[in-house]
């Protein structure tokens, strides 16, 4: 595996970590989980062939690393998920161990005036639809921002969610496009990993095209990177940005945090 793909891999795993504020402890309860895997992080003096001797009662198979952040994917066998995070949590070869949890998109409500943004300015008069009125300047000062600085191609912004419709209107001129790659000749052009990855990648489905199928990643980007100014729909923070997207989610907005 190349440098930068596993970079890629690990960052993904890194924002879901962090997003499910879970790590290192016992199975949280309440939360949905991947039946027989686990992620876990052993002492860097630990051995391959110590690590296969810990996963032997399991029956444990390393499905993948994830170098950069010296954590690995497992799958075992024998005994349940709970059992095997609290044996491994006891070994002090072992420095964090969890199960691979499934994360979940937010809600995005259907209500036609939710995608009005009053956060970038609020002049108080925007009222929701069940009634509740909008406290004049509670917002994140955007058009003063925007006096000084809308943004810049040259900044990259990953969004590591259910995909991006970079075809959308709104998005398409901000839609991050890999310079290194040619489209469609089947080719990893840049050495990256990744075979015509233009937009970004769909680890959810192991493909090349992480177009949005849930809508979720697309309301994030345009809350990001909306293309502002050209008379259609609404801005984001960033008139002016490229966004990249990085689907781990299904379309029905789930996915683990080893995808």
């Amino acid at each position: 595996m190349s440098k930068s793909r596993q970079v890629l891999w690990s960052l993904v795993l890194t924002s879901l970590l962090c997003l499910c504020g879970v790590a290192g402890a016992a199975v949280a309860p309440g939360y949905d989980y991947v039946p027989g895997e686990l992620i876990i992080k052993f002492k860097p003096q630990v051995q391959e062939l110590d690590k296969g001797g810990i996963f032997a009662p399991l029956d444990g198979r390393k499905v993948k690393d994830f170098t950069f952040i010296g954590a690995e994917h497992w799958q075992i066998k024998s005994g349940s998920v709970e059992n095997a995070v609290a044996l491994l949590e006891s070994d002090p070869r072992v420095e964090y161990v969890e199960p691979n949890y499934i994360v979940y998109a937010l809600e995005i409500p259907d209500d036609t005036r939710f995608g009005d943004l009053w956060g970038m300015n609020n002049d108080g008069g925007f009222t929701d639809p069940s009634g509740n009125v909008a406290v004049a300047d509670a917002d994140i000062d955007a058009v003063e921002a925007w006096d000084v600085f809308t943004g810049s191609s040259s900044v990259l912004v990953a969004v590591i969610d259910t995909g991006v419709d970079y075809t959308h209107p709104d998005l398409v001129d901000n839609a991050w496009t890999n310079p290194g790659e040619i489209a469609g000749d089947g080719i990893d052009n840049d050495g990256n990993g990744f075979i015509d990855d233009i937009h970004g990648w769909d680890f959810a489905n192991g493909d090349n095209d992480p177009m949005d199928d849930n809508d979720h990643g697309s309301h994030c980007s345009g809350t990001i990177g909306g293309v502002g100014n050209n008379a259609l729909g609404v801005a984001g923070v960033n008139w002016d940005v490229s966004i990249m997207g990085l689907k781990f989610l299904t379309s029905g907005g789930s996915g683990s945090t080893a995808d």
